[in-house]
This record gives C-alpha cells, sequence and structure tokens, in this order.
C-alpha cells in the first residue's frame, strides 16, 4: 500500500510540475519581491532578534553567489575564460544588487547579475 501512495504522489506532483524553467528560486524573482523579503526578514529580526534564523543578507548573497559561480562555470566550459568572482567583497555584491532594485523594481534580478557579472574582470 506505501509504495502504492508514493507512486500516485510522485505521479500527481509530476502532473502538476509541467512548467519548464529557465531559472527558479530567488534569483528568478524581481526586484520588488527581493526588497519586500529582505524587508520583512529584517523587520522580523527587529521583531524578535536573530537567534533562529539566517540573516536575510546572507541568505540573498549566498543566492546570488551560487548564480554567478554557474555563470562562470558555465562561461569556462564554453570559452575556458573565468571573471574573478572575488574581485569585490560579499557585502559589496548584496548592496550592488539592493541598489539596482531600488532603481527600478519591476527588474529581474537575474538580468542585474548578468550585468554585474559581464561587469567583472576576467581571472588570469
Amino acid at each position: 500500500m506505501k509504495k502504492i501512495l508514493i507512486f500516485l504522489v510522485f505521479m500527481s506532483s509530476n502532473s502538476f510540475a509541467k512548467e519548464e524553467f529557465f531559472y527558479w528560486g530567488v534569483v528568478a524573482t524581481t526586484c520588488e519581491s527581493f526588497l519586500d523579503l529582505h524587508q520583512e526578514a529584517e523587520q522580523y529580526v527587529e521583531d524578535y532578534g536573530d537567534d533562529q534564523i539566517i540573516s536575510s543578507e546572507n541568505y540573498f548573497t549566498a543566492a546570488f553567489q551560487a548564480y554567478l559561480s554557474g555563470l562562470n562555470t558555465m562561461s569556462y566550459a564554453l570559452d575556458e575564460i573565468w571573471r574573478d568572482l572575488n574581485f569585490n567583497d560579499e557585502e559589496y555584491l548584496f548592496y550592488y544588487i539592493k541598489n539596482a532594485c531600488s532603481k527600478d523594481r519591476s527588474k529581474q534580478i537575474t538580468s542585474i547579475l548578468i550585468d554585474y557579472y559581464t561587469s567583472l574582470p576576467f581571472s588570469k
């Protein structure tokens, strides 16, 4: 019975998951979503403390770094070139995205990350 139930769960979830994704997760959101989520997390920390959660800055920065690392790996696989992802520090990256988003809340995070990536110097 358990096997049948597990099979049905996988089949039903598969039928709902037909949408194709070109990217997903935090970087697939708009600036508006990013700024709203960041503000909500900051408000939560202000209201309840930060003992139980990771800071939103660290959470978003990790997602941004993962996306940039993927771009860098793809760049190397296609052209055998790397960008220097360590050219700026983590704090700079977070505030670069936050600043760009404050200028246009409808912009996609991915487009900002791609612009940031292409602005980085090549690694020697």
